[in-house]
């Protein structure tokens, strides 16, 4: 959604009907210059408002950034990584930052697609992935009902229920299709999370 048009009577009704449900807000560049400069139509004080108004209904707000836009300069990837940080404490449940390409026929499209490894755009990705390491390790100790879709080596694969992350979920006679409860027990692997099965759930 739009954070712009996420005012109270919005998310009231969102908190009602979606309750624990992720609602995805674009912020794209936390530095007001240079939202005004690539046509925003909303700043990012407004993407920290409808954080704060959606976390506070009940729902799991994701922001996403882009690294590499036109005109980015180094005050603004520092304000973005300070809207970040602001976004964690509103309550975000996770960060996303998607790549900057030029689409065919929008306004930047003669602009050259960003370069992953530029310093100023490996902050950005870095920052990102740290707060988002920081917020899974939250999860570890935490008991959610996932069910299993695929083996994959030793471990089987689980997707959530109702919310969390993909999970890798240890134990030898899990069934594909049936539903566990299970405890998040670490991250392994960079930012993967592992689990272990405590009990099959019959829905």
């Amino acid at each position: 959604i739009k954070a712009n048009l996420a005012d109270e009577s919005v998310v009231e009704v969102l908190g009602r009907y979606f309750k624990n449900s992720e609602i995805h807000l674009g912020c794209e560049t936390g530095d007001r210059k240079h939202a005004e400069k690539i046509g925003r139509p909303l700043y990012p004080e407004e993407v920290l408002r409808a954080t704060k108004l959606l976390k506070k209904a009940g729902l799991k707000p994701h922001i996403y950034f882009i690294y590499g836009l036109p005109f980015q300069t180094r005050e603004s990837v520092e304000n973005t990584i300070k809207i970040m940080e602001e976004c964690v404490k509103e309550g975000v449940e996770r960060i996303l930052v998607y790549r900057f390409l030029p689409l065919p026929s929008s306004s930047f499209y003669l602009y050259p697609k960003a370069n992953p490894n530029d310093p100023l755009n490996l902050k950005i990705r870095e920052k990102a992935e740290k707060i988002n390491l920081n917020l899974k390790r939250r999860l570890i100790g935490k008991i959610k009902d996932y069910i299993i879709v695929e083996k994959r080596g030793k471990y089987f694969i689980g997707y959530p229920l109702k919310d969390g992350p993909t999970l890798l979920i240890e134990g030898k006679d899990l069934e594909i299709g049936r539903v566990y409860k299970v405890r998040i027990s670490g991250i392994k692997r960079g930012n993967l999370l592992f689990a272990k099965p405590m009990r099959k759930i019959n829905l």
